[in-house]
């Protein structure tokens, strides 16, 4: 498997964004104290180039999303997807690549 890099996540990108079907919903764990977090959910709208993201390489691949009205971007790495959803085993191959390869 390749190392986490900016060009390896921009062939990620391309990839996902051809994919993954837009939009969809997951869960992800926001901190709201030392050691405390509670599990959020969103609909995630679509993916941010990495190429515009100067941060790209620690915070992997970046999702628009949706929070009820408020749109929020999230680390795609960060999401978890129900199992019956079609876009489950994309995110989470992408999660497996980019947390074992940091």
């Amino acid at each position: 498997m390749p190392e986490v890099g900016k060009e390896i996540l921009q062939h990620y990108y391309d990839y996902l964004t051809t994919n993954l079907t837009f939009p969809f919903q997951a869960r992800y764990p926001e901190p709201i104290g030392l050691h405390v977090e509670i599990i959020k959910t969103a609909t995630v709208i679509g993916l941010l180039d990495p190429a515009k993201n100067l941060d790209c390489e620690s915070l992997g691949l970046v999702c628009k999303a949706r929070q009820g009205k408020q749109q929020v971007e999230l680390s795609l790495a960060d999401l978890e997807v129900d199992e019956d959803d079609p876009n489950h085993q994309l995110v989470e191959d992408y999660w497996y690549w980019f947390w074992n390869w940091q």
